[in-house]
């Protein structure tokens, strides 16, 4: 009876402790590594048109702004998706540690270590991109960074990035701004949403604000699956209830006898309650318990990734026990009521 919500909770459980990963992860990597005051990205954090970033440099008290290019191409037949930096030195505004070989420069790439251990992607390598109409672009490999989530796998320069993608071709994932030591920040951010106003799909984002909107669309992701998992747990609720009514059936002459001897029907239906609320309560906790072990298993396994260190929800947990209880005590109700009104003489003399 309880295996039903023990796979049902065991599930959210590893949801969930995915889900808070991955936002720490976010909120980890922008603090540690991007320094800018403004983000400026598509609605949902989609992409924005290329005019943007000129934009941005021509709105005044912008110190500096560069922007991050997507690139799809194809290497030896396979798909690929890498990033570009667009309009300034990708250093600039995002801090990486590069192991080996040097900073990006416009003709060249750089590639993260899990990536330079690809054949044909290692330092000095040069990767061939075809472009959509079926020319070669070739980028030499210049240097090998650190994992960083914020970067990606590889990034191109500047002008590799030109002769890849061609320009109707050309998207960008996101600008970062940095204001000039002087400016007010609130005037800049004024200065900038009326700028970009004539892009409908942009939005002038401070870092906390960008933060939040990324968190907000892995809470969205995450209600989603919450509510199939929802469907699961009526079942498992409906389980109960049927194990209980079978329940009380079955032990008529018990509970019969137990009222001739003097236990009151409040008795009678707190003894169903307990029942329910331990089926339910051990079901919820061997589910999470098993969840949240699955679950910093395979964080643990993407740190390769880029994932950070697993996060455990806990007001997720707390929530999920509470509840437990509760559905217990909603899923007892009419078994318990039927058992309260149970005839002593009738259900003895019935046997």
């Amino acid at each position: 009876t309880a295996f039903a919500l023990t796979i049902g909770l065991m599930l959210v459980a590893i949801i969930g402790t995915l889900g808070s990963s991955f936002k720490a992860t976010i909120d980890e990597s922008l603090d540690r590594d991007v320094r800018v005051d403004f983000f400026l990205t598509g609605v949902n954090n989609g992409f924005i048109p290329p005019a943007v970033l000129d934009t941005a440099k021509k709105t005044p008290g912008v110190a500096q702004a560069v922007a991050s290019g997507l690139v799809v191409s194809t290497v030896d037949g396979k798909q690929v998706l890498g990033g570009a930096a667009v309009g300034g030195q990708i250093s600039s505004v995002v801090n990486y540690n590069l192991l080996e070989g040097r900073s990006l420069t416009p003709n060249g790439m750089i590639v993260d270590e899990p990536t330079s251990r690809k054949p044909g992607w290692s330092l000095g390598s040069t990767v061939e991109f075809k472009r959509p109409d079926g020319e070669t672009v070739e980028v030499p490999v210049v240097g090998v960074y650190e994992l960083n989530p914020v970067l990606g796998a590889w990034v191109i320069g500047n002008t590799a990035y030109d002769k890849l993608m061609p320009p109707a071709a050309q998207i960008l994932t996101g600008v970062y701004v940095l204001t000039s030591t002087d400016a007010d920040k609130a005037a800049v951010q004024q200065r900038l949403n009326e700028a970009t106003s004539k892009y409908l799909t942009v939005q002038v984002q401070t870092a906390e604000e960008f933060k939040s909107s990324l968190s907000s669309m892995i809470d969205q992701m995450l209600g989603v699956l919450y509510a199939l998992l929802a469907l699961a747990l009526v079942v498992a609720v409906l389980g109960i209830v049927n194990t209980l009514a079978l329940s009380v059936v079955e032990r008529r002459q018990e509970i019969g006898m137990e009222r001739a001897i003097g236990m009151s029907r409040a008795q009678v239906r707190r003894m169903i309650y307990l029942e329910s609320v331990l089926i339910a309560v051990f079901g919820a906790l061997l589910g999470i318990v098993l969840g949240c072990g699955l679950a910093v298993a395979v964080v643990r396994t993407l740190r390769e990734w880029g994932i950070g260190n697993p996060v455990l929800p806990w007001s997720l947990i707390v929530v999920t026990l509470i509840g437990a209880a509760v559905v217990g005590v909603i899923a007892a109700v009419w078994p318990a009521i039927r058992a309260a009104r149970t005839k002593p003489l009738d259900a003895i003399a019935g046997e």
